[in-house]
């Protein structure tokens, strides 16, 4: 059994082959815990004969959204997500096991998030004089690059940040998803306290985000559940609402930071 904790949210994952527990254990190790009881029971259950989507072709297993459960019917990914229950279960191919079971929890994180009046953002988390900024946009649009021009020890997560509701505002924690070539998340946390949408130029400069623009931005920043019927848009606008929010043209150097932390 392993335990992890992710922000205020805990899971529960065991495992049917011992290897694949191990490799999530030494992906996961920060965050790794002894609290109980979990928020989710996770069973993961690796079968032979077949190969995984993910060794088939270049996409991500889709769910599907079934009231309350959120269900994977594909060739080596097939299992269900049921919040009520708090109960998910996953049988998976054995080739790239490790990579769909990572997946398969950040689903789980995000269903989970959303539930508890939080929210999981595909952003880089990056605390600065005591206050969290997330930087954001599509892959590629430098999230990995600001957070490689701040301290090591101030990045949260590079690619998947929770935020969760606190009095006041919000507080961003990092997450254990992460790969070799990004910089290492850590399970801490901090208030939030801005959102950057992240524009490679040749000049730095911020650029307010009109509301619905930054609705429009934000939620293209939100994993699987932006294609839910219901897409978060409420918790998006309560977050809008509390945080500000702006274009960031930036170079790939430190120099944006003098801008972000002048933030009110």
């Amino acid at each position: 059994m392993m335990r992890l904790q992710i922000g205020t949210l805990r899971l529960a994952v065991q495992a049917d082959t011992p290897g694949l527990l191990q490799k999530l254990e030494s992906r996961y190790r920060p965050f790794l815990s002894s609290s109980r009881p979990a928020d989710l029971d996770v069973t993961l259950q690796v079968r032979g004969g077949g190969r995984s989507l993910a060794g088939n072709a270049p996409t991500t297993p889709m769910p599907r959204f079934a009231g309350p459960r959120t269900e994977f019917d594909q060739p080596g990914f097939r299992g269900s997500i049921d919040l009520q229950s708090s109960r998910a279960r996953l049988s998976l191919a054995p080739d790239q096991a490790d990579d769909q079971a990572d997946y398969f929890l950040r689903v789980c994180l995000a269903l989970l998030a959303h539930r508890t009046g939080g929210l999981l953002v595909h952003a880089a988390g990056i605390v600065r004089q005591g206050r969290a900024f997330l930087f954001f946009g599509l892959s590629g649009s430098g999230k990995t690059t600001v957070a490689r021009c701040s301290p090591p020890e101030a990045v949260l997560n590079d690619d998947l940040v929770l935020l969760l509701p606190e009095d006041p505002g919000w507080r961003a924690w990092g997450t254990p998803f992460s790969n070799p070539t990004q910089v290492p998340p850590r399970p801490d946390s901090a208030p939030a306290a801005g959102l950057l949408r992240l524009v490679q130029s040749l000049e730095v400069r911020l650029e307010p985000l009109h509301r619905g623009q930054a609705l429009a931005e934000l939620l293209a920043s939100v994993p699987v559940l932006n294609a839910a019927p219901q897409p978060p848009f409420e918790r998006c606008e309560q977050i809008l609402a509390d945080l500000p929010a702006y274009f960031l043209h930036f170079l790939p150097d430190p120099t944006f930071w003098p801008l972000v932390a002048a933030i009110p």
